[in-house]
């Protein structure tokens, strides 16, 4: 359908989306964008890499971006090929030791643009859409767009393989008279943006009769769950879609130690368990949809570079909630307290507990990794003390873990001291 001039469709990971995205590679005739944080070379990803190469042939420019440590290291015959047939690659964030102190900073896109006029934006990665054993395929979702928010995001994205730019980069607001609108947001909290994290806290305060999230990677801040429990007491409908199986299956069991909290705030937890969930999306009163690649994480929303689309219409967020009711929230299995606490035995609450704490204090190391720019200073002198942070909150760090087996060696209070040292105190990037 058309949404403030631009045509805009909801797709389903799967055997349809995939032969979409490489019909629309096939016929670009001047220019392809593709940001990923995942790019592996699979049936799918060999059958991309293949159209790729053809369009180069033919004579379009072709952008490659991956996220070097989601991509993982490349096969050298495929970079070799790259370079011979001119496709344009840049590896984002090279993990290198000299910049230890950027590791936390990843490119986390899932973005597809066809000559700056039609784009494709969500949080499916280039791979395959079926993970062993399971029958159907991920649950991911993406938009596709024609119209000229098209070449606004590959304005975008030019910046982000190009030299190291401070560009202040001016993002369309929604016009309050508007009934129909649609816009991108990102989060680069480096840069101080972070207008993803401004709009799930406002979507919250705002929302009037229903909120729907579905996230595959649920493991939010504290002042978003109080902002979950707050809609909920005011009488809004707040249901969760979250993962029963997960790429990162400690990851669950992290979700998991949430729930209590969750369903004592009447809050409704649905989870799952067809497939692995991937997608990230929220649908507000009918009425407003966001969809990307942002994770109610701590990455999402303090380390890695997102971006999302945003659209403001009826008609479309109606549609959108009726087809995710009848394909997912039908399929799901609903979490009821009574029941949760009577499987919450003492075993599984306590593994709950442990990936919980694990995950919390890891999301803390993470952050360090993230080197905030200050155009104040003279990048050597930053980036030399962003370096010296890390390493040496690494070694007190170090020796915490050897305290806790020798008595003359204070373990927690160094293990404590290597965050502080890191500058974030323990559970911050999720309780603050």
């Amino acid at each position: 359908m058309t949404v403030a001039n631009t045509e805009i469709k909801f797709l389903f990971d799967g055997k349809e989306y995939d032969d979409f995205y490489l019909s629309l590679i096939n016929k670009a005739q001047n220019k392809i964008v593709l940001h990923t944080y995942i790019f592996k070379f699979d049936n799918f990803g060999k059958e991309v890499f293949e159209s790729l190469i053809s369009a180069v042939t033919r004579g379009v420019h072709v952008s490659l971006v991956v996220d070097s440590f989601g991509t993982g290291h490349l096969e050298r015959k495929y970079l070799i090929k790259m370079k011979e047939k001119g496709i344009h690659f840049y590896e984002f964030n090279k993990i290198r030791w000299m910049s230890i102190h950027r590791w936390g900073r990843r490119l986390h896109h899932k973005i597809l643009i066809i000559d700056g006029q039609e784009a494709i934006v969500g949080g499916i990665n280039v791979i395959s859409s079926f993970d062993k054993p399971y029958k159907e395929p991920r649950l991911d979702f993406a938009f596709f767009m024609n119209g000229l928010i098209s070449q606004e995001i590959e304005d975008y994205c030019m910046q982000i393989s190009a030299t190291r730019r401070k560009k202040k980069f001016k993002l369309s607001q929604f016009n309050k008279n508007d009934f129909e609108s649609i816009r991108y947001s990102i989060n680069d909290w480096v840069y101080g943006r972070k207008s993803i994290a401004k709009t799930y806290s406002e979507i919250l305060d705002k929302a009037e009769t229903e909120v729907i999230i579905i996230n595959s990677y649920f493991f939010p801040r504290k002042k978003f769950l109080k902002k979950l429990a707050a809609a909920a007491e005011r009488g809004v409908i707040v249901k969760l879609v979250l993962p029963k199986f997960s790429d990162w299956q400690s990851h669950v069991f992290a979700t998991e130690y949430l729930y209590s909290y969750l369903l004592k705030n009447n809050i409704q937890v649905y989870q799952w368990s067809k497939s692995v969930l991937h997608g990230k999306m929220a649908v507000v009163d009918r009425k407003f949809t966001m969809l990307g690649s942002f994770n109610l994480h701590y990455t999402s929303f303090q380390g890695n570079l997102e971006l999302n689309i945003e659209v403001l219409s009826e008609q479309f967020s109606s549609k959108v909630v009726n087809t995710i009711t009848s394909s997912v929230l039908d399929s799901c299995i609903r979490i009821e307290e009574n029941v949760f606490k009577a499987k919450n035995v003492s075993l599984l609450s306590l593994k709950r507990f442990f990936f919980y704490s694990l995950l919390s204090v890891v999301s803390n190391f993470l952050l360090g990794f993230i080197h905030q720019e200050d155009i104040d200073k003279e990048e050597k002198v930053s980036n030399f003390f962003s370096v010296l942070r890390v390493f040496l909150s690494f070694f007190i760090f170090f020796l915490g873990i050897l305290g806790l087996f020798l008595p003359f060696i204070p373990g927690i209070l160094f293990i404590l001291l290597s965050l502080l040292i890191l500058d974030w105190t323990p559970f911050r990037a999720t309780f603050d």
